[in-house]
């Protein structure tokens, strides 16, 4: 947890230490690592599990109906689906619905081969989620586009070289 804390591994480490901290009838440990699941990876579906909530529940359910309606769209109105993905990651951007979203809006705008919309998509997804284990791969893509793809070689240049910076471990 210390030396990985934006792997997605993480969360699910806190999960298995909340169950063994119950199982052992040691209450304060256990919630010990619930509020950090809940508070570091709100967005993970092992949060969504843990979660007490009431409130926070019906918002994840909210925000899981949305993402499904998005979902319907999907080949049949493209447009439709990244304006309704757009909808779950402005309204519910700390679930895991958003960050899945983000991450069908890129695809769809790569589907339909317009470019300049998916590398916005995947800006989009690294502001939006700087923490995210996706993020070096959503860089890398931009750079990758850019210079091989788009021939816009010093753009694309400037892209991985920000991947680097940005991502040393990566």
């Amino acid at each position: 947890l210390d030396r990985y804390p934006n792997s997605s591994s993480a969360a699910s480490a806190l999960s298995v230490l909340w169950g063994f901290h119950n199982a052992l009838n040691q209450q304060d440990k256990a919630e010990e690592a619930r509020a950090k699941l809940l508070k570091d990876y709100p967005y993970s579906p092992h949060a969504e599990q843990l979660e007490t909530d009431e409130a926070r529940k019906k918002e994840r359910r909210a925000a899981a109906a949305v993402y499904s309606e998005a979902a319907k769209l999907g080949q049949k109105d493209p447009p439709g689906a990244v304006a309704a993905y757009a909808k779950v990651v402005s309204g519910y951007p700390w679930t895991s619905y958003a960050r899945t979203a983000q991450e069908q809006i890129v695809a769809l705008w790569q589907q339909q081969k317009d470019a300049d919309k998916e590398l916005e998509a995947r800006r989009e997804f690294i502001r939006l989620f700087p923490a995210d284990e996706r993020c070096p791969t959503m860089q890398w893509h931009i750079g990758y586009k850019l210079a091989y793809q788009l021939e816009r070689v010093e753009e694309g240049v400037k892209e991985l070289r920000r991947l680097i910076e940005a991502y040393p471990d990566s």
